[in-house]
């Protein structure tokens, strides 16, 4: 039940942080104060629109460029303020300047609400008088009438992003049928400045000069049936995360189902359910401490090296001393016999350390042997997790490592999305980061191996060894009284246990008094089990171980027109300017 609990608790969490690319996507809301000192000396565009409602667009832009630039750039609002679900696309954009024809880079602004086209060589500027060509096609520009007539046609003639002034503008616009227009207007939010003529079905406005960001917006009655807009469920603030169709949706829903069963079934793999514990009141025969640690919990780290070496000394084979300047010296006692005792792990330990051949000493902040034991700790911890699989105790669980690399795969492939890919929709990243919830017990500690049945034997029995150092004597005594050297004998397992504190407090309620200090162990004042349980840190302790302004502007002319009524409300947004 926890387990579901945290993975639901997980899921909730993804589905918030795919949200994040809708709170940052927007752009800066302050407006540029400067002026591009470019001219539109005119500004020509005709408009034909089918009955389906596609828009065809023509616009011839004569440019004067008073001070060198590179060319252009025409951006589109695909946001229809009065209708927020409908989708006005751009497409087949095609440019020339002075009759030739010429690239457009296309790039999102804004989350993917503006389509922008940048229009020169960045490696050419331009001066004087150049004409601009641009063709393009949006499908859906009719909507629902609101003036009487079934359908309208409102929409920016001019919109109002053009950073440029416009000296004069001829615009016209032919339609399905006959038009009956409601409303010209110049300037964002405005109601009036202008007059459209109308023959036949085409209308037609013309202006005097324009101040940069000023929209010419119209809105015209047809009699007709209003045909199908390009639209979607959501408003356009939500395509960084939805996507500007539904197949991206669709396709996160289905992979998230297969991604959930996908890691469950990676977590099932590494699973291992614990055995019986029965209480048991010595170690396994021929297992050091450090084995039992890696054994009981898969854990082969610098607390099981100390363990070890602990293990020495309780053995007969080395002491080990504390001295003045907080550091260690262990030195072999000559003892033969003592070494032969040894297991496997704690003889490599002190052999990693040559302490058979010399005394070994460590202080706090020497570098040299702070160094030499950070390269024992990591060769003791691959001899220790080697020993287990030669000798047959662990094997890989599920696809072993290969589990770890998926997992970082799809942590990585989640957060790329989100962070690095604006062109994606953001709930592309909701199937892999949500493996990665129902996966993650693959990066817990030991998740890559687990036990056989040998070792699941030895686990059982070392599991009960471990209830019977940590728990009070009232649960599980153990007879001291007589065999007061059996304290001592196990304080290095204690230690690998992480329970020495615990083995200590046990001596001391069943015999009522301190516990002796271990014969292997020299110098005053630290043997409590408190300090042996921390040993291994004071021991190791010294190798313990990154356009927009124009598209702000034109927002800016938005805010104005935010009740759809007025000029610059309709489609057709967007603007434009020199760089």
């Amino acid at each position: 039940m926890g387990k579901l609990i945290w993975r639901v608790f997980g899921v909730l969490i993804v589905l918030v942080i795919i949200w994040l690319p809708v709170l940052f996507s927007g752009l800066s809301s302050g407006q540029d104060a400067s002026t591009d000192p470019a001219v539109v000396t005119n500004y020509t565009a005709h408009f034909e629109v089918d009955d389906k409602g596609a828009l065809n667009a023509t616009e011839t832009l004569l440019v004067n460029f008073p001070v060198p630039k590179h060319g252009i750039f025409r951006f589109f609002d695909r946001q229809d303020p009065s209708d927020p679900k409908a989708r006005l696309n751009p497409q087949d954009f095609s440019v020339t300047v002075d009759g030739k024809p010429t690239e457009a880079l296309e790039q999102k602004e804004g989350g993917g609400r503006y389509l922008n086209y940048r229009i020169g060589d960045p490696d050419v500027t331009l001066t004087g008088d150049h004409t601009y060509v641009l063709k393009y096609k949006i499908k859906g520009v009719l909507s629902k009438g609101t003036t009487g007539q079934p359908t309208q046609f409102f929409y920016n003639l001019i919109p109002g992003g053009w950073r440029m002034l416009i000296m004069s503008a001829n615009l016209t616009a032919t339609l399905p049928t006959k038009p009956e227009v409601s409303m010209c207007a110049v300037g964002a939010g405005e109601k009036a400045g202008c007059e459209a003529t109308v023959q036949g079905n085409t209308l037609s406005v013309t202006t005097g000069q324009l101040q940069p960001n000023t929209p010419v917006t119209v809105k015209a009655g047809l009699d007709m049936p209003t045909p199908d807009r390009v639209s979607m469920p959501w408003p356009m603030a939500w395509e960084r995360a939805l996507g500007s169709s539904v197949f991206p949706s669709i396709l996160a829903a289905l992979l998230t189902i297969a991604a959930a069963w996908g890691g469950a079934k990676m977590a099932r793999s590494v699973k291992e359910v614990d055995p019986a514990f029965p209480l048991t009141y010595q170690p396994p025969e021929g297992i050091g401490p450090a084995q039992g640690r890696y054994l009981l919990d898969e854990k082969a780290d610098a607390k099981g090296f100390v363990a070890a070496l602990l293990e020495t000394g309780a053995a007969g084979a080395t002491t080990l001393e504390r001295t003045q300047d907080d550091g260690w010296t262990i030195t072999s006692t000559g003892d033969q016999a003592a070494w032969q005792r040894l297991d496997t792990g704690s003889s490599a330990a002190a052999q990693l350390l040559a302490v058979q051949s010399r005394p070994f000493h460590t202080k706090k902040k020497d570098v040299a042997t702070g160094q030499q034991l950070q390269s024992a700790v990591k060769s003791f911890s691959s001899k220790t997790s080697t020993w287990a699989d030669e000798n047959g105790l662990m094997t890989k669980a599920g696809l072993g490592w290969l589990n770890i690399v998926i997992f970082i795969a799809a942590l990585g492939g989640g957060a790329w999305i989100i962070l690095f890919s604006p062109k994606l929709p953001s709930v592309l990243a909701l199937a892999p980061l949500v493996l990665a919830v129902f996966a993650i017990q693959v990066i817990m500690p030991g998740a890559a191996t687990k036990r056989t049945e040998q070792g699941r034997r030895l686990w059982s029995e070392l599991g009960g060894f471990h209830r019977v150092l940590s728990t009070p004597s009232s649960e599980a005594r153990f007879d001291f009284s007589g065999k007061q050297e059996l304290y001592t004998k196990y304080i290095p397992w204690a230690v690998a246990f992480d329970c020495a504190k615990e083995w200590e407090q046990k001596y001391r309620i069943e015999m009522q008094s301190e516990p002796p200090t271990p014969s292997y162990l020299h110098g005053s004042g630290f043997y409590s089990g408190a300090a042996l349980g921390s040993m291994a840190s004071t021991f190791t302790s010294d190798f313990e171980s990154t356009v927009s302004s124009a598209i702000s502007s034109y927002e800016a002319t938005q805010s104005s027109s935010s009740s759809g009524g007025g000029g610059g409300g309709g489609g057709g947004g967007g603007g434009g300017g020199s760089w």
